[in-house]
């Protein structure tokens, strides 16, 4: 039985819906979220935020948009674009590698909380699609390696004793 590229997307786009609407209603209820599905607008004003970061929200999307598995969303409160994520499942299906990860820094009712709510939604959509990890990977200094470990997450390092990414069971 062949199983069309609609088919599939549709497969993964429900899942994250069901993960989407979970976290709104069931876990993080008191604080007002919305998650959705990362639009080219909440691509553009995410590259307005200000930071120093070296990458694009907009070539970012446009590099994972194409694959129906991804994991991408957007948190929201009361319409206010607070926080982005893209992920992708490993070729295998065994984990889900969160690529960008960026919390809106200024005016952000929701700072101190983005990380948590995000890692929720992954670990479900993880569950949802067989993965057995989380992966965060490629964090950009050392802050962030321990705000992950506390997190729960083990780092994984090269030969030369960089962290790769992290890692943390589903």
């Amino acid at each position: 039985m062949n199983i069309s590229l609609a088919q599939v997307e549709g497969k993964y786009r429900r899942f994250r819906e069901v993960v989407y609407r979970g976290t709104e209603e069931e876990e993080y209820a008191a604080f007002g979220v919305g998650l959705h599905s990362i639009s080219v607008n909440d691509a553009l004003d995410a590259d307005e935020w200000p930071n120093a970061k070296s990458w694009s929200w907009v070539q970012q999307l446009r590099q994972y948009c194409n694959d129906p598995k991804r994991f991408d969303v957007g948190l929201s409160v009361k319409g206010r674009l607070c926080a982005l994520c893209i992920g992708t499942p490993s070729k295998a299906g065994l984990s889900l590698k969160l690529h960008v990860l960026e919390g809106k820094p200024d005016g952000n009712p929701l700072k101190g909380q983005v990380l948590k709510i995000i890692l929720f939604a992954a670990h479900g959509y993880a569950g949802m699609i067989g993965a057995t990890e989380v992966w965060l990977c490629d964090p950009i200094n050392d802050d962030l390696v321990s705000v992950y470990e506390r997190y729960g997450y083990m780092a994984v390092r090269d030969k030369k004793n960089n962290v790769t990414h992290l890692k943390k069971d589903t």
